[in-house]
This record gives C-alpha cells, structure tokens and sequence, in this order.
C-alpha cells in the first residue's frame, strides 16, 4: 500500500489506508512517526531517478520517509531565478535552462540579498541559489523567500554532499539539493519535480539514502550555528567576508553599536573570540566558502 499525497497549499495532504492526515511538509519529511501496519514496515525503499520514495515502511535514521512524488504540467512557462556569485556559473546554467521547453529565465542575482530582491519584483515558480553566496549565506536568504513567497520553490545547488549540508537545507525551506557534479539531464529532472510540488535530491544523495548509508538528524539545535539567531549569522557571515563594522552596519541598515553588541553576543555563544576563528567557523559551518 503506498501513501498518497495531494498539495493543498500551503500544507500537503496525506492520504493513508484511506484516511486523510494534514502535515506540514517540514513534519513530514523529519517529523512523521506513522503507526504503520508492521507488514509495510518491513518494505525496502523504492525509488526512481531523483530519489522519490515510495515505499512508506522504510525507516531512515529513525524516521519513515513517504513518497513526495509529483509530476508538474505547467500551462505556463516555468520562471526562473539564477542565484550564483560566479557569472560563468549562472551563464551555463543559463544556456542548460535555455534548451528546455517551457522554462523561462527571468533573472540572475550574484548574492543572497539580491535573490532575496528579484523574487519580490519579478515573481519566479523556482530559484536555483548556490549554497555559497556572499552578503547572505543561501539557507538564511531560502528561509526568507519560502517564508515570504510560500509558493516559490529554491533549488540548492552544492557541492557538499555531507548529509549536514542538505538536510539544513530542507529545513529551512528548500524543495532540492542538487550537487553540482550532477549530470545535466538532472537539472531539467530537478526542476521539474520541484516546479511541479514535489522535493527533489540528487540521484547519488537518494542513492546513498536508499543504502541506509546516511542518517537523517533530529530537528535540534545542536550545531553551534543553529544557536545563532538570522541577525547573528547574517553578521558573522559579513565578518568572515572581512567586512568592517562600519561597512556591516551600511549593509543592514543598522548602527555600528547594534553590529558590535551582535558581535559580543555571538561570540559569547560559540566561545569564539577574535575574528580568524570566527573565519574559521564560518567556513567549517558553510556560512562563506574558501573562495572568499
């Protein structure tokens, strides 16, 4: 028997043995506990490109994941937002979207803050936001859009297959993790399944899920970043970039006292105190990439 699921924004609709349950989809992808008949519980995982899962009696890191597999037929163009720091990346990327029937590149942002922007202006179906983006990491400009714009979708692209990584990202909102090494027909496959409702990971992560070779992290606030409030990160952030407090305060819109008392608060909280291992911290976290 599989579970059956139908969207009815912005909340999805699990069907079971008949019975409706109403989730939200961050419970259902880390929070469902179904007391499922013992016979489903013993089933295999059962996937197919893209990593959907079928098989509602597959227990992962201590939680049944279900399937979220559904198939978009846009009557209108797909829009599309590119958020990447490197040119050259959004340009092939670009070129990839282009050949695509029924997609539509509407705009390109090289940090977080201008994606955060352009979805406001131009009204985009799927972002594509690289993990790395200067200004504003990717997961805090993700957890804005999706919280703001319930109906846009992001797609990460990363390069970090650590299951840290990409399950962060599906917390704070993300529809897809794509790792960059992808093959090109899974882009199109990405945008598709994400565009249409559905949630997307790259076929090696899936690969790797349905070996039982990651687990799936509780929902705590264990990792010392996930203590930091958005106001907190989004400073730490700039520091690591080697802004200035005078330049920080520019950016946000705040006083230099305000970036400074931030300051003090968030190191007291990672027992951090001078900058090189604030640095070194928001590299290890993912917060800036060792490009900058």
């Amino acid at each position: 028997m599989y579970i059956r699921l139908r969207v009815a924004a912005p909340r999805f609709i699990v069907s079971y043995a008949g019975q409706e349950v109403v989730n939200t989809a961050w419970r259902i992808l880390f929070g469902l506990r179904f007391r499922l008949p013992l016979a489903h519980r013993a089933g295999g995982v059962s996937s197919y490109p893209g990593g959907a899962y079928r098989s509602p009696g597959t227990k992962v890191g201590g939680y049944w994941l279900l399937s979220l597999c559904m198939s978009a037929h846009p009557s209108k163009p797909i829009r599309v937002i590119l958020a990447d720091d490197h040119p050259i990346v959004r340009a092939g990327i670009r070129e990839v979207l282009k050949e695509l029937a029924g997609v539509e590149v509407v705009g390109e942002a090289s940090d977080g803050r201008e994606a955060i922007e352009l979805v406001k202006s131009l009204h985009p179906n799927v972002v594509f936001m690289d993990i790395s983006m200067p200004n504003l990491n990717s997961l805090d400009a993700t957890e804005r859009i999706v919280r703001a714009f319930p109906r846009v979708r992001v797609i990460i692209l990363s390069r970090h297959e650590n299951e840290v990584y990409y399950w962060r990202a599906l917390r704070v909102g993300a529809s897809g993790y794509l790792l960059k090494r992808a093959a090109i027909g899974e882009l199109e496959a990405a945008l598709q399944r994400v565009a249409g409702g559905g949630i997307y990971l790259s076929r090696e992560i899936a690969s790797h899920l349905h070996q039982g070779a990651f687990s799936i992290p509780a929902p705590t606030a264990d990792h010392p970043v996930e203590r930091l409030s958005t106001r907190q990160r989004e400073i730490l952030q700039l520091i690591a970039e080697g802004q200035t407090t005078k330049a920080i305060a520019l950016s946000l819109n705040i006083s230099a006292k305000t970036v400074e008392y931030h300051r003090a608060r968030l190191m007291r909280s990672l027992k951090i105190f001078d900058i090189p291992g604030l640095v070194r911290f928001a590299l290890r976290s993912g917060l800036i990439s060792q490009e900058v």
